[in-house]
């Protein structure tokens, strides 16, 4: 009997070691599904950081150019600007052109063209009197300048 008992708590110890292992190998196989679904979580991840990446360093790309593109042009209107007109130089213009009046202007061939073609209204607006104060007043206001322009036709 002694045997028997042995025999008995051999087959338990046995069958516990064998349930044990059972729940060891399920264990192990629960653990390597788990770190398969984590290695194809990583991948994928890998994957789409990857892709994120390429895209970003493309668009990092376009606007590297886009701002060497605008910095040439910025440049070129810097540049540029060099060539306007500034205000005050305006201004001196303006004085120029309003000391200068040359819409008062005639030229002797004219005036004589004027007197010839209608002499009935030239003399009731242009009298040698109303030719002498134009002549006398530009005179004043401009002596230096000589404000009739004689034509070599």
């Amino acid at each position: 009997m002694a045997e028997q008992q042995q025999d008995n708590q051999l087959q338990i110890i046995l069958s516990d070691l064998g349930t044990r292992m059972r729940d060891i190998e399920e264990r192990t196989n629960s653990i390597k599904e788990r770190m398969l679904l984590i290695n194809a979580n990583l991948i994928d991840a890998k994957e789409e950081l990857e892709q994120r990446v390429l895209a970003i360093e493309k668009q990092n790309a376009t606007i590297t150019s886009e701002l060497k593109k605008i910095n040439s042009s910025i440049q070129n209107i810097l540049s540029e600007t060099n060539n306007f007109v500034r205000k005050d130089e305006i201004i001196l213009v303006e004085r120029m052109l309003k000391d200068f009046q040359p819409l008062e202007f005639v030229r002797r061939k004219d005036l004589e063209e004027m007197k010839l073609s209608k002499p009935e209204q030239t003399e009731t607006y242009y009298t040698p009197q109303v030719e002498d104060k134009i002549q006398k007043k530009e005179k004043i206001t401009n002596p230096k300048e000589i404000k009739t322009r004689e034509t070599t036709e």
